[in-house]
C-alpha cells in the first residue's frame, strides 16, 4: 500500500562535467585551500604571543639600542 505514495526522483546524481565546469571547481578548491592555510598560521601565531605566566628572572634586563 505505501508503494503508491513514493515518487522516484529521476534526475541524474550528478551533472555532467566539462572542462569549464572543472576548472571552475579546481579554482574554488583553492580558494578554500588558501582560506584554511591562512586561517592555521593565524590561530598557531595567536597561540605563540601568549602573555607569560609568572615574573621575569632578576637578571633579565631589556636590550640597549646601541648593540
Amino acid at each position: 500500500m505505501l508503494k503508491n505514495t513514493v515518487i522516484a526522483d529521476e534526475t541524474p546524481a550528478a551533472r555532467t562535467v566539462t572542462s569549464e565546469t572543472l576548472a571552475q571547481l579546481k579554482k574554488q578548491d583553492m580558494e578554500q585551500a588558501l582560506g584554511e592555510r591562512w586561517k592555521v598560521k593565524i590561530q598557531s601565531s595567536a597561540r605563540r604571543t601568549a602573555a607569560r605566566h609568572g615574573e621575569r628572572s632578576p637578571d633579565w634586563r631589556p636590550v640597549d639600542d646601541e648593540c
